[in-house]
């Protein structure tokens, strides 16, 4: 086994380096190998684990991590506490402090962006599963309020013969549905707070990449002295100088090669750019937004917090904000809207949405606010919108309307789909519809349900 040099100690206490060194020389010598052996298993050169035992060098953490993993597979398989490890990080972090040269700093904001990516990675699953549940329990809903719908039409034209049972189905539906909707408020909120949690640890690494370029571009003195850990690590140490570490500054070069999109850098330059613009004044970020194309759009405002949405929202001129609210998906959708408070700002911003944003907006509004919506559309566009959706979809969302103003809406889609619409409802509601129709609608109309379906 190689020999070790004494450590010096201080007679009251020792330094966070020594303190470091003695905790790693312990680990080292209960694995009972040399340091031939040992650098050879771990890829490492013998003279670098000197440095590193002796006390001359401060390890990456990569170092101390390997070190308790041999140590738990000599200990057949029995790990380290975590308040053995707690204190080896602390250790480990304080002798970087301590050390004060550049290279000791620049580790230190390696690892702290490497701690803030795993938290940003672990904000994304998370965000990602609640969107998941979100979106399977809205489609949840949505199928309930079609059943619900379904059995009151159901209701009207049975009510003598099965009126009790449609009513029980019909209230276990309802009962069904407010549970859905209590679920829905609290993973949307749950939502919320993951993506707040996502675009922190996002911020925080660019923040960290910014530092860590900054740490890397300044003129460091003692390059010559540790030029020879670049050979060390080219020989197999993961150490700070390898080429994998080395930092971002000149990498514009790189990128003129043709490679594919990077994902990741996609995503990380939208959360970038939505924490600038979220950090503007709400008009300029729309002026700026106004030049961004659609696709990108999209992404910035999908990393953008609910709150700083809204504002955008607030912003003069409705028709702005319809498009704003068009980029969205569906459920982040709905919660700006919900966020403007007001009922008659909410159908107005609603209303000038493009009609495919409308159609997937509306399955997740409760029936009151879906009603006023719907109500408010210009009678054009409620006829794109019903043109959009199945003819017993397009019964219920018409329900509430007049009969006048259904028969608005009937004449300007095509004969066979407000035939088919009109077969959705009772009989007596069809036969007054019928009436407010253009007789040369009624007569297309005739002629669309008397061919062979």
């Amino acid at each position: 086994m190689g020999e070790l040099e004494p450590v010096e100690e201080g007679a009251a206490e020792i330094s966070p380096e020594a303190a470091l060194v003695r905790e790693l020389r312990t680990l080292f010598d209960a694995l009972r190998v040399s340091q031939n052996r040992y650098a050879a298993r771990v890829y490492l050169d013998k003279s670098v684990l000197s440095r590193y035992l002796s006390g001359e060098r401060i390890p990456r953490w990569d170092f101390v991590h390997q070190l308790l993993v041999e140590s738990t597979l000599k200990n057949d398989g029995v790990a380290p506490t975590p308040d053995v490890v707690k204190h080896l990080r602390t250790l480990h972090r304080s002798a970087l402090e301590s050390g004060g040269s550049p290279n000791h700093k620049i580790q230190l904001l390696q690892e702290d962006l490497a701690e803030a990516d795993a938290q940003a990675q672990r904000a994304d699953r998370r965000e990602r599963e609640l969107e998941q549940a979100l979106h399977e329990a809205q489609r949840h809903m949505a199928d309930l309020e079609v059943r619900s719908r379904e059995l009151e039409n159901e209701l009207d034209r049975q009510r003598d013969d099965h009126a009790a049972a449609l009513v029980s189905l019909r209230d276990a539906a309802d009962a069904q549905r407010q549970a859905l909707i209590k679920e829905i408020e609290r993973l949307t909120h749950e939502l919320e707070l993951a993506q707040q949690r996502r675009i922190a640890a996002e911020t925080r690494c660019v923040e960290l990449e910014h530092r860590l370029e900054h740490s890397a571009a300044e003129p460091q003195p003692d390059a010559q002295e540790t030029r020879p850990g670049a050979v060390e690590s080219r020989d197999g140490e993961a150490g700070i100088e390898s080429p994998s570490d080395e930092p971002v500054v000149g990498t514009a070069r790189r990128r003129r090669r043709r490679t594919p999109p990077d994902p990741d850098a996609t995503a990380r330059a939208m959360v970038k750019e939505a924490v600038r613009l979220s950090r503007m004044n709400p008009a300029e970020a729309v002026r700026e937004l106004r030049l961004v194309p659609d696709r990108e759009a999209v992404g910035i405002l999908q990393s953008m917090l609910i709150k700083k949405v809204v504002e955008l929202v607030k912003q003069p001129g409705k028709h702005q904000a319809g498009q704003i609210l068009s980029l969205l998906e569906p459920h982040r959708a709905i919660l700006v809207l919900q966020a403007l408070g007001s009922p008659a700002d909410i159908v107005e911003v609603a209303t000038l949405m493009k009609s495919s944003s409308i159609v997937a907006t509306l399955d997740l509004m409760d029936t009151q606010l879906r009603d006023r919506v719907v109500g408010g559309l210009p009678t054009g566009k409620a006829a794109d919108v019903i043109d959009m959706v199945e003819p017993a979809r397009a019964a219920v969302l018409l329900a509430p309307l007049s009969d006048q103003r259904i028969a608005g809406v009937l004449e300007l889609v095509d004969p066979s789909v407000a035939g088919q619409i009109l077969e959705c409802f009772p009989q007596v509601i069809r036969d007054s519809l019928f009436t407010y129709l253009d007789p040369e609608m009624q007569d297309w109309i005739r002629v669309a349900q008397s061919q062979p379906k």
